[in-house]
């Protein structure tokens, strides 16, 4: 069996959520969601993290668990 993804073939998108400013590069974080949307008309996805250093970031989990 084949399993096609699809894609807009880009490397993978990664939006790290923090309370400080953050270096370019690796940065430990933890993954809360993704965001699936079709971008010219290719399936694209971004993945939602926090920063690891994120204050109560024991209570994050998913996105509905950050603050409004």
């Amino acid at each position: 069996m084949d399993l096609e993804l699809g894609g807009d073939e880009d490397p993978l998108d990664i939006f790290v959520l923090s309370e400080r400013k953050i270096p370019m590069g690796t940065v430990r974080c933890k993954i809360i969601g993704v965001i699936h949307f079709v971008d010219g008309g290719e399936i694209d996805y971004k993945i939602v993290a926090v920063d690891a250093d994120f204050q109560d970031i024991d209570k994050i989990n998913e996105i509905k668990d950050l603050k409004n």
